[in-house]
C-alpha cells in the first residue's frame, strides 16, 4: 500500500476500538502488527545454475499506463546460463 493509506498501530487501535469494542491496550495491538509484519518479510534464495540449465519465474504485477489507469500485467522472467565462466 501506499505511504500515506498504511495504517499505524495507534490507529488500528482506534479503529478495533471504535469499529469492534476492542478493550485492549495500545502494547497488545503493536506486538500483534509486529508478529504480522515478520509473517511479511520476503525471502530471498541465492540461485546456482549449472550450465545449459534454465530457470523461469512468472509473477502478477499492477501497472500504470496513460493517464494512471491500473491494469493487471503478467510477467515472465527467464535466465539461462550457457557456459561457465573462468576466474
Amino acid at each position: 500500500m501506499h505511504k500515506k493509506q498504511r495504517h499505524t498501530a495507534t490507529r488500528l487501535l482506534e479503529r478495533v476500538r471504535e469499529e469492534h469494542g476492542f478493550r485492549g491496550v495500545y502494547t497488545i495491538v503493536r506486538e500483534y502488527v509486529g508478529r504480522w509484519k515478520l509473517g511479511q518479510r520476503e525471502v530471498f534464495i541465492p540461485l546456482h545454475h549449472a550450465p545449459g540449465h534454465a530457470q523461469v519465474d512468472f509473477g502478477e504485477a499492477d501497472a500504470y499506463i496513460r493517464g494512471g489507469a491500473t491494469h493487471a500485467c503478467i510477467f515472465s522472467a527467464w535466465i539461462y546460463r550457457i557456459r561457465m565462466r573462468s576466474l
